[in-house]
């Protein structure tokens, strides 16, 4: 409640653009809007929203007990929300992945496409020693008690989100890293699509985890030539 989201928006955007529904975009967990904003290198000409999540960027960080899966998800269908946004595409970025996944169940019929990016249907209990791995890195800009906020409200158990993707009425492309390292490899999108056979996989044979590197073109062209389809 009042907490105030940071959202990166092109020049080209527009909210109600009925040929033409915006792509929101959720960094990875750990990244802000601007992070993700430097990954696409001015490439992606169509028109976008970057959302920071509470505890990165811009965005306000909170006190520790507003950390949970749901409040982190709820910053992104806020940012909808608040562009009055009708109808729109979302991509979500690693962890971000899973989020961008339950914000699109949150909107149904209002989601005209899904866009995952190398990670699975999840969201994990996380550990002290991921909290220790996100504080110690010398890139890390989130403060010590969203990190630990993040950890304390993940929760004992998974959140799984397979009936979040089988219930969306739109299109949805799951993006695989081709390299070790990726989280989400080809082989997981073949059993995924064994659970929901109209989902469209496509891996970046030359990126891992980093889908972003070591050119984000083949991405981007992955993301458009998805919209153009759907649309």
């Amino acid at each position: 409640q009042g907490v105030k989201i940071q959202c990166l928006i092109t020049a080209n955007f527009n909210a109600t653009a009925n040929n033409k529904p915006p792509l929101i975009m959720v960094p990875g967990m750990t990244n802000s809007a601007n992070d993700l904003a430097d990954d696409l290198k001015n490439q992606l000409q169509y028109p976008h929203l970057i959302v920071s999540i509470r505890g990165r960027g811009k965005s306000d960080s909170p006190n520790t007990d507003s950390y949970t899966f749901e409040h982190q998800v709820s910053d992104i269908n806020a940012a909808i929300t608040a562009f009055n946004i009708s109808g729109c595409f979302i991509f979500g970025f690693s962890m971000g992945g899973a989020m961008a996944i339950r914000a699109a169940a949150n909107i149904g019929n209002h989601a005209k496409g899904l866009i995952v990016g190398d990670y699975p249907p999840i969201y994990p209990p996380l550990s002290p020693e991921w909290a220790e791995r996100v504080l110690a890195n010398p890139n890390n800009q989130m403060p010590q008690h969203a990190v630990n906020g993040i950890v304390a409200q993940s929760g004992a158990e998974p959140i799984m989100l397979v009936p979040d993707l089988l219930a969306l009425p739109c299109p949805i492309l799951y993006l695989s890293g081709g390299k070790e390292g990726a989280m989400f490899p080809p082989d997981d999108g073949a059993y995924l699509k064994e659970l929901l056979p109209t989902i469209q996989t496509a891996t970046l044979p030359n990126s891992d985890h980093d889908l972003f590197n070591p050119d984000v073109l083949p991405l981007i062209q992955l993301i458009t030539q998805f919209i153009a389809a759907a649309g």
